[in-house]
């Protein structure tokens, strides 16, 4: 059956509902685009069009260009048409932006946005300063749902949509965004370092191991530092940038992690040296809160110097390394000196690591605990409340390393060290950065927010079978920890995810959650997670694969953990 023009915009307005996001709003179906060919406009090249709710561009970003069109007005009726694109993901020559109002500062959001597509493609979604993104999201042909967890840090943070990785031809139709208090905060894994000291990047996300955070479509390696007026950076490119803006590095001035500067509402004036060595030669952007300087990485070593006029305490700097060689290598350290001042005549090498990150694993020869562990190491699976066996025997002894936990990706905070009693375990350094809490408000908004990290290093003496304890070793005051038991453990087959809900312990600090493929728990295929709540979301996981689950809770005496006794293993369920 054909409808006429006034009859299909009236099934169009009839599907959809408006959203107001000082309110809960819930999802319309998704209607088949409803505008004909006459109905669409083509947006001006290279300028930002203003429609509605919407904030739309079009044209040339750097060497990539792009052409739409739309129809329509709101969060729920819009229809953008790609006329052109040549699925260069990440140039933004294509961008949808919405103003999301209504929040409260400090509270962190899940924003969805429902659209259909006619072809299926990848995209960015994201929240804007500071850039919370999900970069490299498949779309598929028919109805979409794409979600980003967010903090806001003031009552209104802009949504952004990059569209050029959708192929030429493609219409999109939204049906309206969600916006509400999250319950869940979201974790991810922390960045480790590898030998050398170097952090990883992630393929097509953004990844934060300060002061330095990276994107890249590509690979690369990095390490860095910041002082208060100079900046080192060692990046290793191990595929090319991937073309420009494909491949960014920044320091972001939210972070704090360089400066202060002197500023004033006039500028205040700094020359800025960037003493540099590279493998390769290649074109770069190089920009200080906002001013472009297109430069020039030569091969060996170089200076560049550059003029800055300072108006903010804390400047970011950004750089688009999109055009970088594979296989090659820029050093180099940014120094800050103010007109007249004379540059200061020593900063930290690059490769000094962040103090903010510590690996996951640390083998016990060179790491030392805070405090001096029982000659016997128990069984990583045997918990006693107060007192050790006085003989272990080696062969039952497994140092136990313990995977990081998720953490959230864009809020580092310091980490808090834990240390054990001596006598309840064998010493671990538990490492923990709080994930931001929120209360629940039925507003839902969203950004990939705080990164946190729980690690845990565990160093493990094994001593012949008839020694015994230490008599150095003195019991503090029994501290008793009730088994926890565990209500509930369910995974969807295809997720990566597990829902685990613990029965509450009264008079505990929280709560610890193991899950793994391996009934025994092997280090390689188990996932640690530190919960205050009894409710935990395990993150990280893999899909179709059968897990197991344990618990246990634990007590903060004297600021160490007493931790009780495991829960009985069992199978999570798949839903």
């Amino acid at each position: 059956m054909k409808f006429n023009k006034i009859s299909r915009k009236v099934l169009a307005y009839a599907c959809a509902t408006a959203m107001v996001f000082s309110s809960v709003s819930a999802y319309q179906v998704l209607q088949v685009s409803a505008y004909e060919e006459s109905d669409y406009t083509t947006l001006e090249n290279e300028k930002n069009t203003t429609v509605g709710d919407w904030t739309l561009y079009a044209g040339k970003w750097g060497s990539n260009t792009g052409e739409m069109a739309y129809a329509g007005s709101k969060v729920d009726d819009l229809s953008l048409k790609i006329i052109s694109s040549d699925g260069n993901l990440g140039s933004w020559k294509l961008q949808a932006k919405h103003t999301v109002t209504g929040l409260t500062k400090d509270t962190t959001y899940d924003l969805k946005l429902k659209f259909n597509s006619s072809k299926a493609g990848k995209l960015i979604y994201k929240v804007e300063n500071p850039d919370v993104a999900k970069v490299g999201l498949e779309i598929k042909e028919g109805e979409n749902e794409v979600a980003l967890q967010f903090k806001a840090t003031s009552e209104s943070r802009v949504m952004a949509l990059d569209l050029s990785g959708m192929p030429s031809g493609t219409v999109l139709d939204f049906g309206g965004i969600t916006c509400t208090e999250a319950t869940e905060i979201e974790t991810t894994t922390a960045q480790q370092t590898d030998e050398e000291g170097y952090y990883s990047s992630s393929k097509s996300q953004w990844t934060t191991s300060l002061p330095w955070q990276v994107f890249t479509v590509g690979s690369m390696k990095y390490k860095g530092t910041a002082t208060k007026n100079a900046v080192t950076a060692d990046f290793k490119f191990l595929e090319a940038g991937g073309g420009d803006w494909n491949t960014q590095a920044k320091v972001p001035a939210d972070k704090q992690v360089f400066g202060p500067l002197e500023a004033s509402g006039d500028g205040v004036n700094y020359k800025v040296k960037v003493a540099y060595t590279s493998t390769a030669t290649f074109g770069a952007n190089l920009q200080v809160n906002g001013k472009d300087n297109n430069v020039t990485f030569e091969e060996g070593t170089h200076e560049l110097n550059l003029d800055y006029v300072s108006k903010a305490d804390y400047p970011t700097i950004f750089m688009n390394l999109g055009n970088a060689v594979a296989n090659s290598q820029l050093t180099f350290t940014m120094t800050f000196t103010k007109d007249g001042e004379t540059e200061p005549t020593e900063t930290k090498p690059a490769e000094t690591q962040p103090e903010v990150t510590e690996p996951t694993e640390t083998k016990p020869a060179e790491t030392q605990p805070e405090v001096t562990e029982p000659t016997e190491t128990k069984p990583a699976e045997t918990q006693p409340e107060v007192t050790e066996p006085t003989e272990t025997k080696p062969a039952e002894t497994k140092p136990e390393v313990t995977e990081p936990t998720e953490t959230k990706p864009d809020v580092t905070e310091p980490s808090e060290t834990e240390t054990k009693p001596e006598v309840t375990e064998p010493a671990e350094t538990e490492t923990t950065t709080a994930a931001e809490t929120t209360t629940t408000k039925k507003d839902e908004t969203t950004t990939k927010s705080a990164e946190t990290t729980t690690a845990k290093t565990a160093t493990t003496t094994t001593v012949a079978p008839t020694t015994t304890a230490p008599a150095t070793t003195v019991a503090p005051a029994k501290v008793t920890v009730k088994k926890v038991a565990i209500k509930k453990a369910t995974k969807k087959k295809s997720a990566k995810k597990a829902s685990i809900v613990l029965k509450k312990v009264s008079g505990v600090a929280g709560y610890q959650v193991k899950v793994s493929t391996s009934k025994k728990f092997a280090k390689k295929t188990t996932v640690t997670v530190n919960a205050k709540s009894v409710k935990v979301t395990v993150k990280k996981l893999k899909a179709n694969k059968t897990y197991f689950v344990k618990a246990r809770a634990y007590k903060k005496v004297s600021g160490s953990k007493v931790y009780g006794k495991w829960s009985k293993v069992i199978k999570i369920a798949n839903k």
